[in-house]
């Protein structure tokens, strides 16, 4: 249901922001689910920071869509998609793999999930920002549709 929502608010939200809007916007809550899982050391922030952290790829995946649709020619989007779709996935193997093998480095007790657990989420703070930074400058804005699309009027 989640996900559902996600990828309903994510279409809203890209019709409403464009493309590159949408997607630094999205990049930003992820970012403040880092944010709040770094600072804030309670259950609730937690489950927060995870909804925001997990909202992502529900949420970017219309604005991919949008995205790859507008820029590359019909016989080249069917290779785009397959190319997202390996590098959405790419993360999802390799991280536990680095995380497996950071854990292993530091220890299987305590002090090793207090140490490794920010340290993981740092990167990740650190690269999302690197992200958004790269989409600030470099993605081409495109104009929104306007507000009666959104709502379902032409």
């Amino acid at each position: 249901m989640f996900q559902g929502f996600c990828y309903i608010g994510g279409g809203q939200l890209t019709a409403w922001l464009g493309d590159r809007g949408s997607l630094i916007f999205f990049g930003l809550l992820t970012i403040s689910g880092y944010v709040i899982f770094l600072t804030i050391p309670h259950p609730i922030a937690t489950v927060l920071a995870c909804l925001l952290i997990l909202g992502w790829e529900s949420l970017s995946m219309p604005v991919t869509f949008t995205t790859v649709g507008a820029t590359l020619e019909k016989e080249r989007q069917g290779m785009a998609f397959a190319i997202q779709s390996i590098q959405k996935r790419l993360p999802k193997i390799i991280g536990p793999a680095c995380i497996g093998g950071l854990m292993h480095f530091l220890g299987n007790d305590d002090e090793a999930l207090r140490i490794g657990m920010p340290f993981l989420v740092g990167t990740a703070f650190v690269l999302g920002i690197i992200s958004v930074l790269v989409q600030w400058r470099y993605m081409p804005h495109r104009q929104p549709r306007s507000s009666k699309a959104i709502i379902g009027r032409s």
